[in-house]
């Protein structure tokens, strides 16, 4: 049985993480958590498994000790409406999936995110609820919309890229998405920021 000065000696990985707050390395710090965001703004309860792979991921990964990687793989270009604007007229947007990697404070890989999605969200829409007709007494959640916010233009997609800390470029899949569908994923980089 170990006794308390080996106890002291040995901490644990949840008494590492009670003892100080984790930083959250830049390469994700500003990771894209919109959706949840929105179920909290409207005063509904976020679903267990929102962000479930993110937030597990940020729990057990050693940022102190190793590098994050992040692997931007999929770049969508896609027109959709644009929810900030009165006609709601369609623009160009584009979104993409990365994959996260990382260790845990022994050196041993962790679990990874996987096709995380930057820019775009899932927006909570809501409806008043009445006692009798007369008095306003909460909000139901009524459903969802998909939101875009940053706009596609050559210089955004070379900066999603670069955000990638693995030298993948060549290995990056580019879609062009039409409100109808898929297009494909079978454009290069040159045709898909230059396709009209």
């Amino acid at each position: 049985m170990a006794n308390k000065k080996d106890q002291h000696n040995n901490p644990t990985a949840d008494s590492l993480i009670e003892q100080k707050p984790k930083e959250i390395p830049d390469v994700i710090k500003d990771w894209n958590q919109k959706t949840s965001e929105s179920y909290t703004k409207k005063g509904f309860e976020i679903p267990d498994r929102l962000d479930e792979e993110q937030r597990r991921f940020l729990k057990d990964v050693d940022t102190e000790n190793f590098p994050v990687e992040k692997e931007v793989t999929h770049i969508f270009r896609i027109k959709a409406k644009d929810y900030s604007s009165k006609r709601q007229e369609l623009k160009e947007y584009v979104y993409w999936w990365e994959n996260w990697h990382g260790k845990d404070y022994l050196g041993r890989k962790v679990a990874p995110v996987a096709s995380h999605v930057e820019s775009k969200y899932m927006k909570q829409e809501s409806e008043q609820v009445f006692e009798r007709r007369q008095k306003l007494i909460g909000h139901n959640r009524s459903g969802q919309h998909e939101v875009h916010y940053v706009p596609f233009s050559k210089k955004t997609v070379d900066d999603i890229i670069s955000r990638s800390t693995m030298d993948n470029k060549h290995e990056i899949k580019f879609y062009v998405k039409f409100p109808d569908g898929l297009r494909n994923g079978d454009y290069s980089y040159d045709q898909f920021t230059n396709f009209i």
